[in-house]
């Protein structure tokens, strides 16, 4: 249990440099950041690969030619135009937009996939939407009182559930 917490806060930390790399080095341009760390990603998964090659023996080319375009959308430009934006927009705007994803997915999938996947009942759903404003709005205020610079210091992981402990956590400095 101990292992798997400190495995989950790390990728935690980890997954948070997405929106700090960009204000680290805005000399880059955005389409180097998501090449780099997909390449990155890419050289620290090739132990794994490696120690999966039956399984991936076993895919075939029209699974590699859909991994090949999900990889090309979900990841290298999600985070060309994540980085782009956080590079033009500061830290907390870009942060704030991706941070209502999970709400607008949830409720989108909700409404549009039932008669497939099955209904959940909107009281299931309503915790979720119904924190994320106000998480929101005081992300702002707190980022606008700070005089949110391209430092970092005002982006914190607003994409987790407001009841998750982790939701809470901020980078130094921002308190």
């Amino acid at each position: 249990m101990l292992t798997g917490t400190l495995f989950a806060l790390a990728a935690g930390l980890m997954w948070g440099l997405v929106f700090v790399v960009p204000l680290l080095l805005p000399e880059y341009p955005p389409a180097l950041l998501s090449v780099s760390r997909y390449l990155a990603f890419g050289l620290i998964a090739l132990p794994l690969a490696w120690l999966d090659r039956a399984g991936l023996r076993e895919l075939s080319r029209a699974d590699w030619t859909e991994a090949a375009k999900l990889a090309l959308v979900g990841n290298l430009l999600y985070y060309l135009f994540l980085a782009a934006a956080i590079q033009r927009a500061g830290g907390p705007l870009p942060t704030v937009i991706i941070g209502t994803l999970p709400v607008v997915i949830a409720i989108s999938a909700n409404l549009r996939d039932a008669g497939r996947d099955g209904h959940l009942p909107w009281r299931q759903l309503a915790p979720s939407p119904g924190s994320r404003p106000q998480e929101l709005q005081v992300r702002s205020i707190r980022a606008q009182g700070r005089g949110a610079t391209r430092s970092g210091t005002s982006i914190s992981a607003s994409v987790r559930p407001p009841w998750c402990p982790m939701s809470r956590v901020s980078f130094p400095g921002y308190r």
